[in-house]
């Protein structure tokens, strides 16, 4: 190869020019290390218009399946698709014989304007032919065009003749020559060419190397000057891939940012894609961002695309429908067929958008109709169309399109055909069988969804007899398989596990399915790391770091459930009534803002804490039922309908209501046992898998068993055996079981399993179970029920804070059924204040017991003060024994004026006695009492009239 020689000028600018440059990085053998800045100018004032950034002709057919010969574009068009066909785009496939036949197509159509096709069609030729004769005739194409006078055929014959250019046309002397006429025109891809031939003759110094860069560099810098700022892309991106130069990614930066402040888009997404990947020392996401979304409005469909995407999921931006909507769209009119799936999603509501299903279905079937659709789009449409509402015309097309997609191996539409059986075999129990084949065929090829779904039917009875070990053999292959949900569940049944090993795995489930979005498992293990209870270990570090990922969630609704149950749970393990009430006020702010679960759970909760008023429950249901909530209309309906002062009509309305909103305890509530078809009606409830849950089987049972059929008791029987093999590990399931069996569901004998259920059911949280297992005791339903065990429940209640269980323990106690003393008494009395129940009746008999020393140790100041509470609540036998303590003196100073005082009350309240005594002391006058005549009648009648109604 011979040697390089320069014009002296140029090396002299070259020499005076690396002169004036820092070098910081030590100069490569192949690249040398050139450390320019982008020149200090004006790039508004400077920079002309490019003149090959138009507008693409818009792709309104796919041309690799049409007849080119029939196009009528201009001349330009042509050259710029047939181009974009031969690169390939965002838009097209790579299809350089398409590109080709363009290309001659329009030389015939347009030989006037054969000067623009030359060129492409030689690159094209150049590229992509298998023959010498194409070879030769790109050749021939060039040749005619550099001796037309084009600078940029010379180039391209540089490259055609150059060492990366075919072998069989391989010259370096020519293509030298050809490199070096496009670099002295001042082309500045034959300048790159050249220099980078130069930076590769092994003959060459490296004085000559750099110096023939820097020239290169030069006269792009003069290109820019002179108004091609495109040039600034250029040298970004010899930088960027050390290309020339040594790779420095700082300076490329500077270059190209640059150049995207003329506004070119196509180097805004460069720079997009740039400052997220890991070239750049670091990812700085916002500034991606905004140059993302100079690409968009530059109109790059790809960048409108990402920045759509983007917009609809809140990933990187704030979630906004109108402008993910606003950029797709852009994408989807420049033949970006993914952006007419993404806008098919949106308006069918899978962002949280407001739902278009006309909008969403135009732009399904514009997906459907796309060859190169993703494998999603049939599963999503169908899905669309089987939403709620839809037609039965929509719910066949779905099956019709969703059995195509599975017959084509989709495991995916085998499932969401599963689910359009399971809904319809709700009214239509015939259906189910074929729900259950459909997730059966989506199980056996790892669809997580439909062998959860399998574990439900089996666990319900939903087209199959139901089977416990068959629902949690499937739900462990659906964790498996990845359902998250399924993974929790898995994880509780192996805490119940006796061996430590199964233990420690479930507690491995729990916390994959929390940090894998798990509502349920975010709050279970969140609360036990915090408390170090139910075999997990303390580990508050480990409970922050889950909180965190709650906080970072961007589905509004997975981090509004994650919440919710994060405050169940700690209410469960919680030890302290305080404790559990500082969880239910920390629902107040999602109660506020109507949040339908969050007031349900609040009724729950306090139930729970037996802190539940019948004002207050009637109140929180009352809303949830005004909100439209089913569970609230139910229990609002049950509570008018067992309130004798409403109309019942009101209560039966609201079950109905219920019942039409899908609730199934509602439906099943409206059963009238006196019906002769009861039993067939209910047969049918549960034939179709409603009854899923533990609650739902036990009121199923509760129903059987009020049926006069024999056939009725034996299906209670069941269906309350089937809620006691799934009852394990929840306080209310076990609960709902237990008060079952304690209501003779199962029969008087089976009474005493109750115990067994409260007492697992307390062990887990619920505290006011204390009460059941109390009355169980006190009713001698137990096996060794016991009075002193009764009060011992009781007590733990009412130190718990249970105003009921204080009442209940003081009737008791009146009523001689439990032992105690007048401090323990006082004591309940102090902490009910005003709130003791029937305290004339109750706090009367406590003093006679007292006072019989009954109670232990007599204490007659004790009982002065309650009798004073009796009395106070009206009872006239404790306003006499205050007029006889004050009169005598006993147990307090004597006071004749309160005595007879007392003795008034007392005679008005209706105390015949003292009515009579005042009848007489007024006659004859006493100590304290004057004679009074007039009074002494109105006694004396009192007392006849007291007389005759006894």
């Amino acid at each position: 190869m011979r040697k390089v020689h320069f014009n002296r000028s140029i090396i002299a600018a070259a020499s005076a020019l690396a002169a004036s440059v820092a070098f910081v990085a030590p100069v490569r053998a192949d690249n040398p290390s050139i450390l320019l800045d982008p020149p200090n100018l004006d790039y508004k004032a400077v920079c002309k218009p490019p003149t090959d950034q138009a507008p693409r002709p818009k792709l309104d057919r796919d041309w690799t399946k049409s007849a080119i010969g029939e196009i009528k574009l201009p001349a330009r068009d042509i050259v710029a698709l047939a181009v974009e066909y031969s690169r390939g785009s965002e838009r097209v496939q790579k299809a350089p014989a398409v590109a080709e036949e363009m290309l001659r197509a329009g030389l015939k159509k347009y030989p006037a304007q054969d000067d623009i096709f030359l060129i492409p069609l030689a690159r094209v030729l150049m590229e992509n032919s298998s023959t010498i004769d194409e070879l030769r005739e790109a050749e021939s194409y060039l040749l005619d065009a550099y001796g037309a006078g084009s600078i940029r055929a010379a180039f391209a014959l540089g490259q055609l003749y150059g060492d990366d250019g075919p072998s069989e046309m391989r010259d370096l002397t020519k293509s030298r020559f050809y490199l070096e006429k496009s670099a002295l025109a001042a082309d500045p891809q034959g300048m790159i060419e050249y220099a980078r031939i130069v930076t590769l003759d092994p003959q060459a110094t490296e004085e000559q190397k750099k110096g023939a860069v820097t020239n290169a560099l030069l006269g792009l810098i003069g290109q820019i000057k002179e108004g091609d700022c495109s040039a600034l892309n250029r040298i970004g991106f010899l930088y960027l891939r050390g290309s020339l130069v040594s790779k420095e990614v700082e300076t490329a930066l500077k270059w190209l940012e640059a150049f995207a402040r003329t506004g070119d888009p196509r180097t805004a997404q460069n720079l997009a894609e740039l400052y997220r990947s890991n070239q750049v020392d670091q990812i700085d996401i916002q500034k991606s961002m905004t140059y993302l979304k100079q690409a968009a409005d530059g109109g790059m469909s790809s960048a409108q695309f990402s920045l759509g995407k983007a917009y609809a999921t809140g990933i990187s931006v704030p979630q906004d429908s109108k402008l993910a909507i606003k950029y797709l769209s852009g994408a989807s009119d420049a033949g970006l067929h993914p952006a007419d799936e993404w806008l098919a999603r949106i308006y069918a509501g899978e962002f949280g958008a407001g739902r278009d299903d006309a909008k969403a279905k135009e732009y399904f079937q514009r997906v459907m109709q796309a060859q190169d659709h993703s494998e999603e789009v049939p599963v999503q449409y169908g899905e669309f169309l089987a939403s709620s509402g839809a037609s039965k015309e929509d719910v066949n097309e779905a099956l019709r399109i969703l059995q195509a997609a599975a017959d084509a191996g989709s495991a995916d539409a085998s499932d969401e055909i599963g689910k359009i059986y399971l809904e319809m075999g709700r009214k239509d129990p015939s259906y189910l069988s074929k729900a259950m084949q459909s997730f059966s065929e989506a199980a056996t090829a790892g669809n997580s969804d439909g062998a959860a779904k399998l574990a439900g039917m089996f666990a319900c009875g939903q087209g199959a007899p139901i089977s416990v070990e068959l629902a949690n053999d499937w739900r462990h292959k659906a964790a498996i398989f990845g359902s998250v949900y399924s993974i929790y569940v898995s994880g509780l049944n192996m805490l119940t596990k006796a061996d430590e090993a199964d233990r420690a795995k479930g507690r491995v489930y729990l916390q994959q399915a929390a940090f894998k979005g798990s509502p349920e498992a975010i709050g279970y293990v969140v609360a036990r790391w915090e408390a170090g209870t139910d075999s997990f270990e303390q580990n508050p570090e480990a409970a922050e770091r889950l909180l965190r990922f709650v906080a970072s969630l961007k589905d509004n609704e997975q981090r509004r459930l994650a919440q919710l149950s994060i405050i169940s749970n700690r209410f469960d393990v919680a030890s302290k009534l305080a404790d559990k009430l500082s969880q239910i006020a920390a629902l107040d702010s999602m109660i506020q803002a109507d949040d339908r679960d969050a007031l349900m759970l609040r009724a729950q909760l306090l139930q729970r804490a037996g802190q539940a008023t019948p004002a207050a429950l009637g109140d929180t249901y009352k809303k949830l039922a005004q909100l439209g909530d089913p569970r609230g209309m139910r229990e609002y309906g049950k509570i008018l309908l067992s309130d004798l002062s409403q109309n019942s009509e009101t209560g039966r309305t609201w079950l109905k209501k219920a019942a039409e909103a899908g609730d199934f305890k509602a439906k099943i509530s409206l059963i009238d046992p006196g019906d002769p078809q009861a039993l067939q009606q209910l047969a049918k409830m549960t034939a179709a898998g409603e009854a899923c849950t533990v609650d739902a089987m036990v009121n199923i049972a509760r129903v059987y068993s009020t049926l006069p059929d024999p056939q009725a008791k034996t299906l209670a029987r069941y269906w309350l055996s089937l809620a006691e093999s799934l009852s394990d590990q929840d306080a209310d399931d076990l609960y709902t079981v237990g008060a079952a069996f304690r209501d003779g569901i199962d029969g008087v004998e089976s009474r005493a399993k109750a115990e067994g259920f409260f007492l697992r059911s307390y062990a887990l949280g619920r505290i006011s179970v204390l009460r059941d297992l109390a009355e169980g005791h006190l009713q001698g339903i137990w096996t060794d029920s016991s009075v002193d065990k009764a009060k011992a429940d009781l007590l733990k209640l009412y130190a718990a804070g249970d105003k009921d269980a204080a009442n209940k323990l003081i009737s008791e106690i009146a009523n001689e059924r439990m032992v105690s003393n007048p401090a323990e008494v006082n004591e309940l009395l102090t902490f009910l204040g005003t709130d003791v129940n029937a305290p004339g009746k109750y706090l009367l008999k406590i003093v006679r017991l007292n006072l019989e020393g009954k109670l232990g140790t007599r204490d007659d100041a004790m009982a002065i003060r309650w009798l004073t509470v009796s009395a106070d609540a009206g009872e006239p036998n404790a306003m006499y024994r205050l007029y006889q303590a004050y009169f005598f003196g006993n147990g307090v100073a004597k006071d004749t004026a309160k005595a007879f005082d007392w003795l008034g009350k007392s005679g008005e309240a209706g105390n015949q006695r003292a009515a009579r005594e005042l009848s007489v002391a007024y006659k004859v006058g006493v100590v304290g009492l004057k004679p009074d005549a007039d009074k002494a009648a109105y006694w004396d009648g009192k007392f006849k009239a007291l007389s005759t109604a006894q």
